[in-house]
């Protein structure tokens, strides 16, 4: 017996004599370039897939990242056996994302369907045995849509991502501007002047505004300079928002918009 567990000691250090452990410097340089591929991979596959994660997305998430992680482990293994997976996995991700924009048979089995959990206030209990979704998980993301009683709902729908969609009845919705009859002024995204001290020169030019009047402005609020400039934005009703940097503070009586 102790022959046996001597030999068998021998043998497994000998394993690990002939091993060789990754060297440092190959294993940086291995774990760079995957890092760039799985970024410029991540890229092709489109914001769809950063934005949020169906099943589906998931699996292939987790598969590409088994294989780079494969790949930079084994040192003895070439860079191809794991940039040819990683590649393939992303190929037929962008072919099954096409087929799914033309084949409403390949998208609704791969992604699934929207499923009605609410109608016209009464809950629909066949589709939550069939979705296996019970009334807690229903009543807490109502409650996160600040909706507390199924009675006010018209519509809730169970999206394929897993989102919960409400449409309140009609007298359960708030007023809008058109119900009031009210015709507010078109709103567009303000834009950044400036972020984090640097001003953007493009937007400025857009506007048909310059550097002169930038600093004029940020002086008549007691700042120096965009140096001192956390955030600046401007809207379409000529609204300039400033916000300084830490430490900076405005000149006193000044708004931040003007």
């Amino acid at each position: 017996m102790n022959v046996s567990f001597a030999n068998r000691l021998s043998g497994e250090m000998e394993c690990l004599q002939g091993s060789q452990m990754p060297s440092p410097l190959g294993l940086f340089g291995k774990t760079v370039l995957f890092y760039l591929v799985l970024v410029v991979v991540m890229r092709v596959m489109g914001k769809r897939e950063l934005a949020k994660l169906s099943p589906l997305d998931l699996v292939v998430t987790i598969m590409i990242a088994d294989a780079a992680i494969i790949a930079i482990e084994q040192d003895r293994l070439p860079i191809w056996v794991g940039l040819i997976p990683v590649g393939t996995i992303a190929a037929m991700e962008v072919g099954m994302s096409y087929l799914m924009l033309k084949n409403m048979r390949v998208r609704a089995w791969v992604a699934g369907k929207p499923s009605v959990v609410i109608a016209h206030g009464r809950i629909n209990e066949n589709e939550l045995r069939a979705l296996r979704y019970n009334l807690n998980e229903l009543l807490s993301q109502l409650r996160e849509k600040n909706v507390h009683r199924v009675s006010d709902v018209e519509f809730a729908i169970l999206e394929p991502m897993g989102k919960l969609s409400v449409i309140p009845k009609s007298d359960k919705r708030p007023a809008t501007p058109a119900d009031l009859g009210v015709a507010p002024p078109k709103e567009d995204l303000p834009v950044n002047l400036v972020v984090d001290g640097v001003v953007d020169d493009a937007i400025l030019e857009e506007l048909g505004q310059s550097r002169e009047w930038l600093d004029q402005q940020l002086r008549h609020q007691g700042l120096d300079g965009p140096h001192q400039v956390l955030l600046a934005t401007y809207d379409n009703q000529g609204t300039l928002f400033v916000q300084p940097r830490g430490g900076v503070h405005l000149k006193k009586g000044d708004p931040a918009e003007q």
